[in-house]
């Protein structure tokens, strides 16, 4: 959860009379961490509290739902393993003191609002039981551990195991169960007796799991009662390292139990590499197929299929061919979730339940009216990526059917765009639009670093409002609010010093702007009266919000929150421009591409491609000396740097490729019309987005590059960093021409690596959405602005 979705959980609480679960470093680091007993357990922004062991019979029901929890109208929500003992309460809760505190917590989790089980199975005993529906019920999953992998030689696992499992000799059937009753064991073992002669000589039936040493001795004696001799073993308890090499050592797991709430052992199984036979019982039956599967209270129908597949062992088993064994085998392998898609289901769940838990807002009149919301930002066709930008947002804004929105566009772009439904007036007429208007909830500044935000700048120092800082310096911004003809020079310079004071030297900025080395030497980002003047200070990732705080200092940095940055394949607007003439002076394909959709690339030539502005803070020079130090390897590709780029810049660069001896091989296609720049990304075979710097900026081409699915090169720096590591390829900064040259050469000659990093691409962007953003945004728009805290949080 942490890693999918960060700005959801405000706290993780630990129980105080217990040790911690396993290592907790990454979420420590997060500092979200607390015991439930802390006086700051509960934080101001919290909404949701979410309970992971609601039945827990030792848990005090007071600290399943604690009081404070109560006083702020939390919103109570729970994961349910199972309800086994509520199936089967004459067997599973026979002693009656047990079968109250079930039942007392029983009662809790009915008044929970939202339930996460693991499987369908226990969704239907949820809606039976607690007579809840599908909408209340949520099938989240599980996942093995990320240590479960298969072994690169099951008899190396074998002998490890054997070094740590003295009473195991021999190849073996796995077993991972308990001493419960419902475990089946005793039934496995009498089956596992009538197995042929052959595989009882070769193999070993190893239970493995919290088997006291009378209950171990006790299956032991079963066994030779059975005529299987010493051919049961037993483990007690291990770790996480002799049970991984159990799983990769063994032949065969065996899942013989009765119930349960999801079958964990399975997918660890699959994801050890280790076929499986289990029985034929919800939910067990949601991840193995029939033909792998048996009656768990026959044991004649245990015995086949754990004899049918098996690897040969000295003769015929249970009838089967070998060639259908091995079928058998490897059919019985299945495929293990991962993770993260539980965590993205969780957070799915998490998302639906805040939408719905809004409370209604009223007129005075006793009726409820959707949120009234003035958005401030430059609109298509203003040429920058925050127009386009602000009006996929818009869009799906006024799609959740709970807001209204006036757009206010900004910057000099005339006959900018609304999207439909939203009224549109100038920034400059906010104020006046509100006065008439009787007032917005809310008001959201879409804020860059250009000229092309001086109307959100002039409003937000009147009307203070959300700001959706999509940069966090601001120099250029205020360079171009004072560097117009006729106004009293020196403006710039007094912008500084109001908000640094003595901090930096009075000469700063004298000129009109600032120098790179300016920049560089002081670190001025001039984030100080944005933060200042907003109710909300909103960035793109918690590198951002770093970069801010210390811009700010420690009083305004509570203001600063995280609106993950939406991004999806390219839809046009971005770069769409009628200009079709080459600079003059470019000659070769650098000219001949230039306009040019990616059709006119031959088929089957691998393209290297960089999108958007072209610019050298974005080291096109590496890009192109890498292509040249490929050499051979490379041969026959393309680099095409697809996205507005200056004369004086395009000229230069193609002059660069000619003396690499790669000038053949480069391409510019300058600005495009949206359906060309959305061709190119769909024929690259590899992205390369780097940058020197950041400002806190998420790189708009970056996601639509994942969103379309292309494998792609970053630096390894602010938003980037933040990636999954298996959607991206990060570089160092600054990235050597010879290290992305490796690189190149092994993503162009790697279809399976593309692939899978193209998958990861995808399905980031389906987490990063612009209807998730709207509604994130919607939910802190409606919050008390006192701190500038997301109340997004959820408490485990």
């Amino acid at each position: 959860m942490e890693r999918a979705r960060p700005d959801l959980v405000g706290r993780y609480l630990l129980d105080p009379s217990l040790p911690p679960p396993g290592e907790l470093d990454a979420l420590l680091a997060t500092g979200k961490v607390r015991y439930a007993d802390a006086t700051d357990a509960i934080p101001e922004s919290a909404r949701i509290l979410h309970s992971l062991s609601p039945l827990d019979p030792a848990a005090a029901v007071l600290d399943l739902w604690p009081a404070a929890a109560e006083q702020r109208h939390l919103v109570r929500s729970a994961t349910a393993y199972d309800f086994i003992p509520a199936l089967d309460p004459e067997r599973e809760l026979a002693d009656a003191p047990e079968r109250a505190r079930y039942r007392v917590r029983f009662e809790l989790l009915r008044s929970a609002r939202q339930l996460h089980v693991l499987s369908h199975s226990v969704a239907r005993d949820a809606w039976r039981l607690l007579g809840r529906g599908p909408r209340d019920v949520v099938v989240v999953g599980a996942a093995p551990a990320p240590w479960c992998a298969p072994a690169s030689d099951r008899a190396d696992a074998r002998r490890r195991v054997q070094a740590r499992v003295p009473s195991l000799d021999q190849r073996y059937v796995l077993y991972p169960t308990g001493s419960h009753p419902r475990k089946n064991n005793e039934r496995l073992v009498r089956a596992w007796a009538l197995l042929p002669a052959p595989i009882l000589a070769s193999y070993q039936l190893v239970l493995s799991g919290d088997l006291p040493a009378s209950t171990a001795h006790h299956y032991a004696h079963l066994a030779r009662s059975c005529d299987a001799g010493a051919s049961v073993t037993t483990t007690g308890l291990v770790d996480d390292d002799l049970l991984l090499a159990l799983y990769q050592g063994a032949d065969l797991v065996c899942f013989a139990s009765l119930a349960e709430g999801f079958g964990l052992p399975v997918v660890e199984a699959f994801a050890c590499g280790t076929p499986v036979v289990a029985s034929d019982r919800p939910p067990i039956d949601e991840l193995v197929a029939p033909e792998h599967r048996f009656d768990p209270e026959d044991e004649t129908s245990i015995a086949r299929a754990i004899a049918s597949h098996l690897p040969e062992a000295g003769g015929p088993a249970a009838g089967a061919p070998s060639g259908a064994r091995t079928a058998a085998r490897s059919d019985a392998i299945g495929t293990a979730p991962t993770w993260a898609d539980v965590a993205t289901r969780t957070a799915s769940a998490f998302d639906a339940l805040l939408d719905s838990s809004r409370p209604a807002r009223s007129t005075g009149h006793g009726r409820s009216r959707r949120h009234a919301m003035a958005f401030v930002s430059p609109l298509p066709p203003s040429p920058t990526g925050i127009a386009a930008y602000s009006w996929r947002l818009v869009e799906e804004l006024r799609a959740t059917g709970a807001v209204e929105v006036d757009a206010f566009a900004d910057g000099p772009t005339p006959d900018q765009r609304a999207p439909a439904g939203a009224a549109l007036y100038r920034a400059r007429s906010l104020p006046e639009v509100e006065l008439v208007r009787g007032g917005y909830d809310s008001v959201v500044y879409s804020l860059g670093n250009s000229h092309h935000h001086l109307g959100a700048l002039a409003s937000l120092r009147r009307r203070p409002g959300t700001v959706i800082g999509h940069d966090v310096r601001f120099t250029n911004l205020y360079r171009h609010e004072h560097g117009y003809p006729g106004l009293a020079p020196g403006g710039f310079a007094r912008a500084i010093r109001a908000m640094y004071g003595a901090a930096l030297p009075d000469r700063l900025g004298e000129e009109g702007s600032l120098s790179d080395g300016d920049l560089d030497r002081y670190g001025v980002l001039m984030a100080r009266e944005v933060v200042a003047s907003s109710e909300r200070f909103l960035v793109s990732s918690s590198g951002a919000a770093r970069l801010a705080g210390v811009d700010v200092g420690s009083a305004l940095a509570k203001r600063i929150g995280i609106l993950p940055f939406a991004f999806e394949p390219p839809v046009g607007g971005a770069f769409a421009d009628d200009r079709s003439e080459p600079p003059h002076g470019l000659a070769g394909p650098a000219r001949a591409f230039w306009g040019a959709s990616a059709t006119a690339v031959p088929a089957g030539t691998p393209v290297v491609a960089h999108f958007g502005i072209v610019d050298p803070a974005k080291e096109p020079d590496t890009l192109v000396a890498a292509l040249a130090r490929s050499g051979d390897q490379l041969a026959g590709a393309v680099l095409a740097f697809v996205g507005p780029i200056s004369d004086a810049f395009a000229v230069e660069l193609a002059s660069r490729a000619s003396d690499a001896g790669i000038g053949r091989s480069l391409l510019l296609t300058g600005p495009l019309a949206p359906d060309a720049y959305r061709s190119w990304m769909e024929r690259a075979t590899v992205a390369v987005q780097l940058r020197r710097s950041s400002n806190g900026e998420a790189s708009a081409a970056v996601g639509e590059c994942l969103a379309s699915g292309v494998a792609t090169v970053v630096s390894d720096l602010g938003w980037a960093r933040e990636l999954p590591g298996d959607a991206v390829v990060r570089l160092p900064v600054p990235a050597s021409a010879d290290s992305l040259a490796a690189v190149l050469v092994d993503l162009v000659r790697d279809e399976p690596r593309r692939a899978a990093l193209a998958a990861a691409g995808r399905a980031e962007a389906g987490r990063r959405s612009f209807a998730s953003a709207a509604r994130a945004l919607l939910e802190i728009v409606e919050s008390p602005a006192t701190s500038g805290a997301r109340r997004r949080d959820v408490l485990f």
